[in-house]
């Protein structure tokens, strides 16, 4: 089993990746996004992350998807999308506050 492994990493190089470098673009493209959202109500992720043409522009439509979900998780802004192909709609959380 071991040998298997060995043969297998050795064959195939480990995905071109570095956390600590690409993860810092996450983060500001999630401040970024929470930034728009303090002064819409909505917007629409297009008009967010633009269109992508080049490899750069792809990542960064990614890295602002990834943003996006975050903020989802978070339970910061809730995403709509009426039909499928169509764009998604980014709206605020609405806060609700109880009487304690």
């Amino acid at each position: 089993m071991e040998e298997a492994y060995l043969k297998y990493a050795n064959e195939h190089k480990p995905f071109p990746w570095d956390w600590k470098r690409d993860i810092r673009p996450l983060e500001e493209m999630i401040d970024k996004m929470t930034l728009r959202m303090q002064t819409a109500l909505s917007m629409n992720f297009k008009e967010f992350a633009g269109t992508a043409v080049t490899k750069e522009e792809r990542v960064v439509v990614i890295v602002g998807f990834l943003a996006m979900l975050e903020l989802v998780r978070q339970g910061i802004v809730n995403v709509i999308q009426n039909n499928n192909f169509e764009d998604l709609i980014i709206e605020k959380q609405e806060v609700v506050l109880e009487n304690i």
